[in-house]
């Protein structure tokens, strides 16, 4: 009896703790299915532009590579295939605009800087049109400078003016409050109107004006240090309730005021802090009287997942030590919840990658000119196993080496494109330099996740994206008619249409007085379109159509220009390349190459095709209908009492709707014109009557189409109202990178290339491996060799080496 006792007891008790533990992980559980629906809903994606040089010259040639991940994992995705390019000039104006279209989370591009540019500094930027629907820091952007050969170089500004119009002091205490009697840290930002950092020195004071504390911002203007983050600094003191404190800074002999954060008298701390000789991240959770007893839930987050828990009751202050291979690499973000699932404090974390995820080697170190050059590259997971990955190439003299922001792959996906706050010189953050793990610090105590918000999570984020994924492009534009006719298009249909070897076709309706988007296009390269308001009635006036493509990126600021040594030294440089390289081919007169003509990526098919000088002449185009075109018939419809045209299909017997006509490009319903057409004139028929070649033609297919071609073109080149021609460009076509054969090449040619390599298409084997050859040039000195590039699993890769080409090379 009492054995049975014992054993009803004990499954009793087991009950208990199950139902007890089950209650204690409700939260922790509604929290993992919260983000599980939200990373659902709202996959988000990152993109990176590993670009040839950091800085140029007017004339120079830009490559670029497109990276694209998933925001949680940084694995190659392409959640959008559509990349939208731009560079920005310091004014707000669009200099290029390019879509990339994008494959399996790559893409590339290229365009020339035109020697009309003014030197300064612009904007490169980089989004898709999903992304717009989250936070915009997540778009990249890159400032690279470009400066004019033809400008006076002495007439530029040797460093960045200071506009002090206005200050504004962002502040960020620790764990989000001030609790009063509690050690604080208040990590601030300090910027003009313009976004710019600014160096200072401070004074904390009391309500009472008595001095708390003094401090300064980590960058000083006779800092020898270079690419210290200016404008960021730290201030700490013991807070006391029953004060206001207030933050007095002095910028440039000019005094600037700011309020700090009330102080509570009731809350909870959030503290994180590396300790690295222990290898572990040590995390204070303070809470006063109010919250001591209750219980807590905190949580660590990364890569789309909850990797860390831990479960327990406030009591003043509880310390733990969580070890560093907890966490993944880059932000991981801490959060602390009371029991009812509020979010009381959060904090960012960080954990560096391993500093060798990627090897390269050359078979020398030293070259001669035209010499040629062998480099092994091996890349590897997170782990340190060898593993393939997608990279990019670069290969240029080190006049080269002085970016203006000191950037790559690692340094965006891991830390900047997590973050609210765009940061400058974001690679000194990850740097070996003695300020950088304190300023690494600070930054991330004055930010917060761009990529993840629990309110957002739990909310489970529902509202409807206004952005959408696209597998294309977009083209927005507007029909312009005289004064109050615009009425008249409303709902009527536009076509977009391109004849050739290879048309294209798309329509939509026209909205709001003559407003239109053509969505999902793809096609590639600069081509000339038709576009066709579709309407019985025929306007009078000749329309008037404007086109643009879609922009996603916003008009952020842009750093003003300072030229600096390196930049006044690859100048000089590029002036004497010109000047020798135009010398020799005046005197020595060359053609230049014709480029092919691009052809469309997508195109439609027809089921029938008749070249017309391949039969003897015809009476007219019933004849025609009659003797070579069996599967269209001219039947007569007895209720009108009239003979139309009908296609007949297999798959469908017969088309129940008219077919359309597409002449010399241009869509025509009436069957009299096609009818009444000069047989002697026409240079080809085609029929499309199968589904599967009527499909891209939306309505105007259920019938059928049948497209002419006459030898002049005369049926295009009418004067119509309703029509118009438009040279519109799709997807940027990437220009392949000349590559001189230097066996081949007249020894007395310079070659003065300062950019000697540019590979975007390299993938490293199964073993994580690659071998690249290329040549040097004549230009003489150290060259650096720079690549870039993720891993299938999302690791980031980033390495550098140099080499020397010298006139007598002996090694």
């Amino acid at each position: 009896m009492n054995r049975q006792f014992n054993i009803i007891a004990a499954f009793v008790i087991c009950c208990l703790l199950v139902a007890a533990n089950q209650r204690d992980n409700s939260l922790l559980t509604s929290l993992k299915s919260a983000l599980l629906d939200y990373l659902k809903e709202s996959p988000r994606e990152k993109l990176y532009l590993h670009i040839s040089q950091p800085f140029y010259a007017t004339g120079d040639h830009v490559w670029y590579k497109v990276y694209q991940v998933d925001a949680a994992t940084n694995q190659p995705r392409s959640l959008s295939r559509s990349v939208y390019i731009q560079l920005i000039d310091y004014s707000g104006n669009e200099v290029i605009n390019q879509i990339v279209k994008m494959s399996d989370g790559v893409g590339q591009g290229d365009f020339v800087l035109e020697d009309s540019l003014p030197t300064g500094v612009y904007s490169l930027r980089a989004s898709t049109n999903w992304m717009l629907n989250f936070k915009t820091s997540a778009l990249f952007n890159k400032n690279i400078p470009v400066i004019n050969l033809y400008d006076s170089l002495e007439s530029r500004p040797s460093k960045t003016n200071k506009l002090l119009a206005e200050v504004n002091m962002e502040l960020y205490p620790e764990g989000g409050t001030l609790i009063s009697n509690n050690e604080s840290r208040i990590a601030f930002m300090l910027t003009n109107q313009n976004g710019v950092g600014l160096s200072a020195t401070g004074q904390l004071l009391d309500d009472q004006n008595q001095l708390v504390s003094e401090f300064e911002t980590l960058s000083r203007d006779d800092s020898n240090t270079p690419g210290i983050p200016k404008g960021l600094g730290e201030l700490s003191f013991i807070p006391r309730s029953d004060r206001v404190y207030k933050a007095r800074v002095l910028v440039d002999n000019m005094e600037f005021e700011f309020e700090l954060p009330p102080v509570s008298k009731e809350g909870v701390q959030l503290i994180a802090d590396k300790d690295l000789n222990a290898d572990i991240l040590r995390v204070l959770i303070r809470s006063t009287n109010m919250y001591n007893g209750k219980e807590y839930l905190l949580t660590i987050n990364s890569g789309g997942e909850i990797i860390y828990h831990k479960e327990g009751k406030f009591a003043n202050e509880l310390s733990l030590d969580i070890p560093l291979n907890e966490l993944k690499y880059g932000i991981n973000q801490i959060a602390l919840f009371d029991s009812f699932g509020k979010e009381l404090s959060k904090r960012l974390a960080f954990k560096a990658k391993p500093k060798v995820l990627a090897s390269m080697v050359t078979n020398k170190v030293t070259y001669g000119p035209r010499e040629k050059v062998e480099v092994t590259i091996q890349t590897r997971n997170s782990d340190g196993i060898l593993t393939p990955a997608n990279i990019s190439l670069a290969v240029a003299s080190t006049d080269q080496l002085a970016p203006l922001d000191d950037d790559d792959i690692s340094s965006h996906l891991l830390l900047d494109s997590e973050l609210r706050r765009n940061l400058q010189n974001q690679g000194f953050y990850l740097s070996n330099h003695q300020a950088a793990s304190e300023a690494l610090e600070l930054m991330l105590l004055a930010n917060q996740s761009d990529q993840f918000d629990w309110s957002l999570v739990r909310n489970s984020d529902k509202t409807k994206r206004i952005y959408q994924r696209e597998e294309g492009f977009s083209l927005h534009g507007k029909i312009g008619l005289p004064g109050d006719l615009e009425h008249l298009l409303d709902r009527k249909s536009i076509v977009l249409s391109r004849v050739g070897s290879q048309p294209y076709f798309a329509n939509q309706f026209i909205y709001d007085s003559g407003y239109f988007t053509f969505k999902e296009l793809s096609f590639q390269g600069k081509h000339f379109f038709d576009i066709q308001v579709i309407s019985e009635q025929k306007f009078s006036e000749q329309i008037k159509t404007s086109i643009q493509r879609t922009q996603v990126t916003e008009n952020n600021s842009v750093p003003l220009f300072f030229l600096t040594k390196e930049m006044r030294q690859y100048v000089e440089k590029q002036r004497i390349r010109k000047r020798i390289v135009r010398d020799y081919f005046e005197a020595n007169k060359t053609g230049n190459q014709i480029p092919s003509e691009s052809e469309l990526t997508e195109h439609f098919q027809v089921d029938d095709k008749r070249i017309m000088k391949d039969f003897l002449p015809f009476a007219d185009m019933r004849d025609i209908i009659r003797e070579i075109l069996p599967n269209v018939k001219l039947r007569k419809n007895k209720k009108i009492n009239k003979q139309e045209l009908v296609i007949y299909d297999r798959e469908s017997f017969t088309h129940t709707r008219k077919p359309v006509f597409m002449i010399d490009g241009v869509l025509e319903f009436n069957q009299e014109i096609f009818l009444n057409l000069d047989v002697d004139n026409i240079a080809s028929i085609e029929v499309a009557r199968s589904k599967k070649n009527t499909t891209i033609f939306g309505p105007y297919g259920w019938g059928g189409m049948i497209i002419i071609h006459t030898y002049d073109n005369h049926y295009r080149s009418k004067s119509r109202p309703n029509f118009t021609s438009l040279e519109i460009e799709g997807f940027h076509e990437p220009s392949p990178f000349p590559i001189p054969n230097t066996h081949e090449m007249d020894s007395a040619v310079p070659d003065l290339r300062s950019l000697i390599y540019w590979d975007p298409e390299i993938v490293t084997n199964e073993k994580g491996e690659a071998v690249i050859t290329f040549y040097t040039s004549d230009e003489l000195g150290p060259f650096k060799i720079s690549v870039e590039g993720i891993t299938s699993t999302g690791t980031p890769v980033s390495i550098n080496r140099s080499f020397n080409v010298k006139r007598d090379a002996t090694q």
